[in-house]
């Protein structure tokens, strides 16, 4: 733990409760033990997750094969890589992509976790597919966006003349998925089949993390030695205060034991955000379900939050990096943080470890199952539901002002009236979460950020920006399975154009678009959200008059 700052304030006692309830518990040992009565009566969803406890052990033994399948792509001339998938299968990859440099004779390798056909567009525009090689990642292999995402660049490649386009692909998945014999029909390049007893959002040290890593040129037997290291550090045998795994478990647990259920995460380095959300997904489907959660705030703004319910984790890069006064003003207003150093982009290793545990044990402090996701399926059956009919997802006569279409809770006239209706449903001790089922463009986050800001100036919420359909399976389980304190702005653009999905791999005939399908799994959680009694406003926009709605209802929020 060098170089860690912790403040606890009114909070030090719970805190040191929860240090002697681990120990006095004997939960580490239990943990080691894959004791599934820590967390449940059942071992349903339990004892089937924990091997990510010794994961980066049991991986060293593959780096070379890693390695070696790396060494041979490249000399097979792709140039790049681009994974297909969704949650637990996207976010580590995003997050080495983003953190680590490119290595010399290395692939670069980007992520496609969108339904988005702006964006799908992009990444069949750019580059050349046919010396792309296209990782198609899911766990269960049925996951709808991954799937579909396979069949459109399969097709492609299949209309570009190449006779065996499935050398272009490779899978990751468990063993038995439908996708192992959907790969092995299509001659897919190479299947790596998973260890199963790995929950999605624990599997960075597995093949769903290394094998794009890998072909990133990171250095995997680093990576790995720093998250053995902390393996090591978080054996039962280990002093409990001398185990950062479980200082973060007591700091999560004992804070929510006192009422504190926010998280605000903060970097002192853009590099280091996408280890927050990954950390977010791994935190938020953790913990929020059965009415209670911790939910995870991904911050940029570095101001402190004037409520008794946020605590505070900050990454700084080195020393001089650390934000004293911020820090001074949080202890000011007795708000509690963990500050840690994030040295090396290889730290990574250790810090991604040491949050599975503390999150293993979060789940055992709050009295719930930290390895299921029990909320998730509604809002995949609603969308299977709606897609039956996808030419009567939208209803005829929707109020509409100007070129924005609304789903307001009550009959509303304009964008002002539906706005005015939202904002005055907003729990004092709740949270906002913006949804935003647009492209990727930096000029649109910038504006959503800008509107997070005034929601959170003016109305005093806690607020949280993520992108459909990636959050889904990612906060969406709390969305659905934490207290119902959160509200949501779902903003939902539509493309003049909507990019044709195959019915097939490579078969031109399309019944069902990218457009259509986004639209689907936004109303579908609107849906499933609506069904838990949660304050829902959803804006359909042209993708054209995106930025032009955000600026609009951010002069509106200005004049309230």
């Amino acid at each position: 733990m060098r170089g860690w700052k912790l403040f606890l304030g009114d909070y030090e006692s719970a805190f040191q409760q929860c240090l002697e309830e681990l120990a006095r518990e004997r939960v580490l040992l239990r943990l080691w033990q894959k004791d599934y009565t820590l967390w449940s009566e059942s071992p349903e969803e339990i004892v089937n997750r924990l091997d990510w406890l010794e994961a980066p052990c049991r991986m060293q033994g593959m780096v070379r094969t890693l390695e070696a399948f790396a060494k041979s792509v490249r000399e097979a001339g792709f140039t790049k890589a681009v994974l297909l998938g969704m949650g637990g299968s996207s976010l580590a990859p995003l997050m080495f992509s983003q953190m680590f440099q490119k290595a010399l004779n290395s692939l670069d390798v980007e992520v496609l976790d969108s339904t988005d056909p702006e964006i799908v567009r992009s990444f069949a525009e750019k580059g050349d597919p046919r010396t792309t090689l296209y990782i198609v990642s899911t766990k269960s292999g049925t996951t709808l966006e991954t799937l579909v995402l396979f069949r459109y660049f399969f097709t492609l490649l299949h209309t570009m003349g190449e006779e065996e386009p499935g050398r272009n692909f490779v899978a990751i998945t468990d063993p038995g998925s439908p996708l192992i014999a959907e790969a092995r029909l299509h001659r897919f390049r190479e299947i790596f089949e998973n260890n199963p007893n790995i929950g999605g959002r624990y599997s960075i040290f597995s093949f769903f993390g290394l094998l794009p890593a890998a072909l990133l040129g990171i250095d995997l037997d680093r990576l790995l030695e720093e998250a053995r290291k902390a393996m090591e550090c978080s054996f039962p045998d280990q002093e409990i205060p001398d185990n950062p795994g479980a200082v973060l478990g007591a700091f999560l647990g004992g804070l929510y034991r006192r009422g504190c259920d926010k998280i605000v995460l903060l970097f002192t380095s853009p590099a280091l955000e996408t280890f927050g959300l990954w950390l977010e997904q791994l935190l938020a489907e953790s913990t929020g379900k059965m009415g209670k959660a911790i939910l995870p705030v991904v911050e940029r703004e570095w101001k402190v939050y004037p409520r008794q319910d946020v605590g505070y984790v900050v990454f700084f890069t080195r020393e001089e990096e650390l934000p004293r006064t911020f820090l001074t003003s949080l202890e000011g207003e007795g708000r509690p943080y963990l500050a840690i150093p994030f040295e090396t982009p290889h730290n990574l290793g250790q810090h991604a470890y040491f949050f599975e545990l503390a999150t293993a044990l979060a789940g055992y402090f709050l009295r719930l199952n930290p390895f299921d996701q029990p909320d998730v399926e509604s809002t995949k059956r609603f969308t299977r539901e709606m897609l039956r009919n996808p030419q009567e997802l939208l209803p005829e006569h929707l109020p509409q002002d100007g070129e924005i279409r609304f789903f307001p809770e009550k009959a509303a006239l304009s964008l002002k009236d539906a706005l005015d209706d939202f904002l005055g449903k907003l729990h004092r001790d709740g949270y906002l979460a913006i949804q935003a089922f647009t492209p990727y463009d930096p000029s649109i986050e910038k504006e959503l950020w800008t509107l997070g800001g005034i929601l959170k100036e003016e109305y005093g919420q806690v607020v949280t920006l993520g992108y459909g359909p990636r959050y889904l399976h990612s906060t969406g389980q709390l969305h659905k399975g934490d207290g119902g304190r959160g509200s949501f702005l779902q903003i939902v653009t539509e493309s003049d154009e909507d990019l044709p999905i195959p019915d097939r791999p490579g078969d031109t005939q399309s019944s069902l678009g990218f457009g259509a399908l986004k639209m689907a799994q936004a109303l579908a959680d609107r849906r499933a959200l609506r069904e838990k009694g949660r304050n829902v406003l959803t804006l359909i926009v042209p993708a054209r008059k995106a930025l032009e709605t955000l600026v609009r209802i951010r002069e509106i929020l200005r004049k309230e």
